[in-house]
């Protein structure tokens, strides 16, 4: 079985099986193998029963983009990870050298408030809710197709989508009122280089809080809700996200939450 932080995280986020990671980000506790839990012939019934949450070429860059924020999640080893950050000091850890700047939600628990300084020209990418599965080496993930991998991250508790209360706003306007949309999208199939003492945990049953071998991974897919910013005008701004995981058995009450402010400073481009 596997499991993995989830940033609404279903990784930061923690989803389940193999390694699934829920986003918001549930801790590296909740991930559990789905493949394990309810066996490939249920696996695949609620394969046949799902009409949405695809990988989708029209939200390519999204997708892309969201396999790049996990290898950038999970490049920080336990303890120096952005997403385990309570203060902002590792906003600006192992970010991409292009024209994006990943934020992130937290492994649940209470609201964080980070500050962060973010260079000129960058989009800032960020999940509200999401969830990856990666592939616990030598088991039953690696005999699950592509496609049952991606049915299972929609249909992960198979009762439904467990995403809700999701919201966003800059300096206190909901992103979405000013076009923005919250974008739901699966990645393609990727790996991810890990550190050692890394935030993917539960693949070993004898150690559950083992992580895994340092290096490359097996397989990993991602689904969660994504936003992408324009570049902010230069100087201060307040982002906020906010994403849980309702149980609707329980009347639709969250089992898991993640809450953070960023406190943005943004610079000026240098001139020429």
């Amino acid at each position: 079985m596997r499991t993995t932080p989830v940033t609404f995280c279903l990784l930061p986020a923690v989803l389940m099986a193999a390694s699934t990671c829920w986003g918001g980000t549930l801790p590296p506790s909740a991930a559990v193998s789905q493949a394990a839990r309810v066996g490939p012939e249920t696996v695949r019934a609620a394969s046949a029963q799902s009409a949405h949450g695809h990988w989708n070429s029209n939200n390519n860059s999204y997708a892309r983009l969201s396999a790049r924020w996990w290898q950038w999640a999970y490049s920080g080893a336990d303890g120096n990870n952005s997403v385990q950050d309570t203060t902002g000091a590792l906003c600006g850890l192992r970010q991409p050298k292009d024209d994006v700047w990943f934020l992130a939600g937290t492994f649940g628990g209470p609201a964080v408030e980070r500050n962060c300084t973010i260079p000129a020209d960058r989009k800032l990418f960020y999940p509200v809710v999401n969830s990856i599965w990666t592939d616990c080496p030598g088991t039953a993930d690696e005999a699950l197709t592509d496609q049952e991998v991606r049915e299972i991250l929609v249909n992960f508790t198979i009762g439904g989508d467990p995403a809700c209360q999701m919201s966003s706003t800059l300096d206190g306007i909901p992103v979405t009122a000013s076009g923005i949309s919250v974008v739901r999208t699966q990645s393609p199939k990727f790996s991810t280089y890990l550190p050692k003492n890394n935030l993917i945990r539960g693949c070993d049953a004898s150690d559950p809080n083992k992580p895994l071998p340092a290096g490359k991974t097996g397989r990993q897919i991602a689904e969660g809700h994504w936003v992408m910013l324009p570049p902010l005008r230069p100087g201060k701004h307040t982002l906020t996200l906010h994403g849980a995981g309702c149980d609707a058995s329980q009347d639709g009450l969250p089992f898991f939450q993640t809450e953070v402010t960023y406190h943005l400073n943004v610079r000026a481009k240098p001139k020429d």
